[in-house]
Parts: C-alpha cells; structure tokens; sequence
C-alpha cells in the first residue's frame, strides 16, 4: 500500500465503515455522499501526504497526523529534503506509488462515475502536488533518476500515462487535469540564477537596520557604563538617580534587543535573510556583540582569512592546519549558499512554501525526528520578554570523506579544529 492509500484508508477508517465503498443498489446516494466526503477530507488532509514522501520509515512512524496545515504543524519540505539526502530515484518510485493508488481509489463500476473522480477536486490536487514536489526534490539535490524526474517536472501528463501504461491500467485515465505550472522550460540546475545572486537589495536592507541598531546600543551601553562607573562614588539622591538611568537604558536596551530578534526571525522566515545570518546575528545580540555586523553567508567572512580564524579562536592553529579548516569551511559555507539560493529560486517560482522553518521547531510527535529537535506537539515557542532565543542545531559525527556530503553533515571550524588538536 502506497502513502496516498495509506491516508485514504485512515480517513476512510475515521468517516466509519459501516457502509461498503462501492455503489449499493439499496442505498447508492448515501455511499455516494460518503465516498466524495472522505475523498474531500483526503483533499485537505495532503499536507500529511506530502511530508509522509519525504521522511524516511523512522520518521514516518512517528508523524502526527494534523490532516491540515496549521501554525502548530510547521513544515519546511526544502529544509527536509537537504536534511534527509531525499533519493531522486526513491522519490520517483514514491509518486508512481501515488498515481497507481489513485487510479484505484478513483475507479468504479460506473465508467462515467469514474472518469468524473479522475478530474475531481482530489485527482488535480494530488497530481499538481507531486509535480510540485518533484521540482522540489531535482532542483534541490540537482540529480535525476535516468531522466524520469525532468521526464515528470517538464512533461507531466506523458510521464503518468507512462506510469499507468506500465501497469497495465488506462493511460488516459488523468488527461483531463490540468497542472496548474508550467515548468517545461524551467532551468533545473538554477545557474543563471545562481549566477547573477551575488547580492540581494533584502539583504542589504537588514544589514543596513542592524549597523543602525549596533550604532544606537553601543551609544547606549556606553551611557550604561559611564553610569556605573559614577555609582561607585555617587551617593544620596545622585545615586539614586543614576541608578534610576541605569534601569531605565537597561530595559530600553533589552526591549529593542527583543524587537529585534522577533524581525531577524521574521526576515528568516520569509527568506530575507539565511539561517548563517540569522545564528550568527542573534548569537551577537545575545552577547551584546555590537563590534559590527555578519556577512549574509560564511563564504564571504571566510574572504578574509585572518578575521575568520580570530572570530573562531583558531588564530594559534599551524598554517597547515588553517588551510586545512579553511578549505572545508569554504566548501560547506559554499554549498550553504548554494541551497540558500535553490530554496529562493523555487520560492519565487511558487514551486514551494513561502516561509522556512528551522529544523529544532520542526516536532512530529513526541518522538525523535532529528537530533536536536524539541520534542511535543507544541512546536514553536515565542521568546519571553526578557529572553533572548537562540537556535542551534546538533551536527552529525564528522566524516572523514567530505565529498558528497550535505551542509549540515559537514564539520564546522571548531569541530575541525578540535579534531586536528586531539
């Protein structure tokens, strides 16, 4: 049983079956009713389908079943399929799964009944979704399966009357759909895009309202000092009133601190800015590092060496042990912005959801998804006032053999600078 029959069958199970789905001579408008209720809930229900594609067994164990895309359900598919190494050839044997199953869940005894479910509300969604998902998962990994995935992404009608055709089913049977996107021209490896995105006019702007607010908090936190400072000798009302300055600056600093978090994590969100960005400037706030403000990507602080390797504590490191962090660094930090800017291309493509996600905030039940990952369904929590929130994520052991390998599974700087003084 595919995972499209697999959630028919849990709705199916939750509608009731007390009725059989096929048509009943006694009670044909009532089974009716019943079938077009559970395909409608199915319907909804496709965001569990389309995470299910791509989580590995494990993951799909422990699942939890929203039936619908909500706030509490954050789902970021391009994080999961970098994250998971999703398999073009695997994806592709997934979504034959699909269409057989709903050619067999779309078909009756009643020929004109039957073609009216291959063109219904559930056949085009589910049919636009694995198209969907298809460019997701080639433009992402920017690999194909003997061409069956450009076959699917450019050329999706013949590419299911081939699915169909080999399994000895009607090969017209979904003719009638109509895909919603026309990618038949879309460029899979994305490198004119990738070319001309060396710059960004959304990146500059945050850069430019964090050097505006480092100027305003270093003015402020010297104001704070010089305060405390006149404390150690003040007394009676001075006292006082330098204390009552103290708090004051003290709670608007924190406040703006605050303020600022919840727009860099807004900016995440909508892909304004990366998540290197994001760690490494929520990171600065959080230790009232005002000093200046980070490149958008790792790749370009790694421009310049020197600083590199002071902002990491690797400035006593020998020169071959530099290189050899600096090579790897550069390496990760470039395929880093490689998925940064695949993730946008598809954005602005519409071929994915709008808002990223990190993986820590990504719970599916109360089982483990990645390590590192909170646990319970309730997946995001707001900072508090005067809390600062930092997200990190746990990497996996380093590898010896780099090559091949996701960003994630390549070792930082520290790490590597670790490994080379054991």
């Amino acid at each position: 049983m595919g995972a499209l029959k697999d959630l028919y069958q849990k709705i199916r199970e939750e509608v009731g079956t007390s009725q059989p789905l096929s048509a009943a001579a006694e009670a044909p408008f009532a089974d009716k009713l019943r079938r077009d209720t559970i395909r409608h809930l199915v319907t909804k229900a496709l965001f569990d389908l389309e995470r299910t594609l791509l989580l590995n067994p494990q993951q799909e164990g422990a699942l939890y079943l929203s039936h619908e895309e909500d706030a509490e359900a954050p789902f970021d598919e391009l994080e999961v399929i970098v994250r998971n190494n999703v398999s073009v050839h695997n994806h592709i044997g997934k979504i034959k799964e699909c269409v057989l199953d709903l050619d067999e869940i779309s078909t009756t005894d009643d020929a004109e009944e039957t073609k009216e479910l291959h063109r219904d509300e559930l056949s085009h969604n589910v049919l636009n979704m694995l198209h969907r998902q298809m460019a997701q998962v080639l433009l992402m990994t920017g690999e194909d399966a003997n061409g069956q995935a450009e076959w699917l992404m450019k050329q999706p009608k013949e590419f299911i009357r081939g699915v169909l055709l080999g399994a000895d089913r009607q090969q017209d049977a979904f003719d009638d759909v109509r895909f919603e996107q026309d990618l038949a021209t879309a460029d899979l490896d994305c490198r004119e895009y990738l070319r001309k995105s060396h710059s960004n006019p959304r990146w500059n702007s945050v850069r430019t309202e964090d050097e505006i607010f480092n100027r305003d908090a270093t003015k402020l936190l010297k104001d704070i000092r010089a305060w405390e400072t006149n404390m150690r000798t003040a007394t009676g009302k001075d006292l006082a009133e330098l204390k009552r300055k103290k708090e004051r600056a003290e709670n608007v600093l924190a406040k703006a601190t605050n303020a600022r978090n919840s727009a860099l994590i807004d900016a995440f969100r909508t892909g304004d800015i990366s998540e290197y960005y994001y760690r490494q400037r929520t990171e600065q706030l959080g230790k009232r590092d005002y000093s200046r403000v980070p490149e958008m990507f790792e790749v370009d602080e790694l421009k310049d060496r020197e600083q590199y390797l002071r902002s990491h504590d690797l400035q006593d490191l020998s020169k071959a042990e530099a290189d050899a962090i600096c090579a790897q660094a550069r390496n990760r930090a470039e395929r880093e912005k490689e998925i940064y800017l695949r993730k946008d291309y598809l954005t602005k493509r519409g071929l994915c959801h709008s808002r990223r996600y990190l993986i820590p905030e990504m719970a599916i039940n109360k089982d483990i998804f990645y390590r590192g990952l909170a646990t319970g369904n309730k997946l995001y929590k707001e900072p508090e006032e005067e809390e600062v929130s930092q997200i990190s994520v746990d990497l996996d052991e380093p590898a010896e053999d780099y090559i091949g390998m996701t960003m994630r599974q390549v070792p930082t700087a520290e790490e590597l600078a670790r490994k080379l003084k054991k």
